[in-house]
């Protein structure tokens, strides 16, 4: 369902208005309004903080047996943004362990990019892999290319969607490990 009507859904379930709505997701009423009639569409970044609000007052709703007046913004915005938080929580959970390429004493594996392997010093800007055998691979895939390197654990404390899940998402491509039209993606069992 896209944004707009699950805005205008969310609108009817909750007997609610559109700048009400608006309010508890922190975005103006003029602002809604602009967006709602796509005169200033939802940049990104707006549609997902609607959507989790959206999904927030549903789920905060569903908590509650009897019906609530979303009109009273100061007492029911804390609860939405409580329902928000723990619905991101459980959507793109922090993982406390990953694995890391280290290219050098003080360079860590980013990406490739046109062949050329691109490192960072900061170990938060690293491309960051939950599963071991994954960093394995890329350390193969580097030493393909001439670059030598090594996985290493360590304990970073970075969300599911900040790693990285497959070979291609870092910058290998299929004629840069061999050539083949093998899958390079590789599953992480959660």
């Amino acid at each position: 369902m896209d944004l707009l009507t699950k805005f205008k859904s969310a609108i009817v379930e909750f007997d609610t208005t559109q700048s009400i709505i608006g309010a508890h997701a922190d975005m103006k009423a003029s602002r809604i309004s602009r967006g709602l009639t796509e005169e200033v569409p939802f940049d990104p970044a707006e549609k997902k903080v609607i959507e989790e609000t959206i999904d927030a007052m549903r789920d905060l709703q569903a908590s509650i047996p009897l019906p609530i007046d979303w009109s009273r913004i100061g007492k029911v915005k804390p609860h939405i943004d409580e329902k928000r938080t723990a619905l991101r929580e459980t959507s793109d959970p922090i993982v406390r362990k990953c694995s890391l390429v280290r290219i050098s004493w003080t360079g860590f594996f980013q990406r490739v990019n046109s062949g050329n392997v691109v490192t960072t010093p900061s170990e938060m800007t690293a491309a960051a892999f939950e599963s071991y055998d994954l960093a394995q691979e890329v350390v193969r895939q580097l030493k393909k290319i001439g670059t030598d390197s090594r996985a290493e654990m360590f304990g970073a404390f970075r969300r599911r969607s900040s790693m990285s899940h497959s070979l291609l998402e870092v910058g290998f491509e299929f004629a840069a490990i061999g050539g083949t039209n093998v899958r390079t993606e590789t599953t992480i069992e959660a």
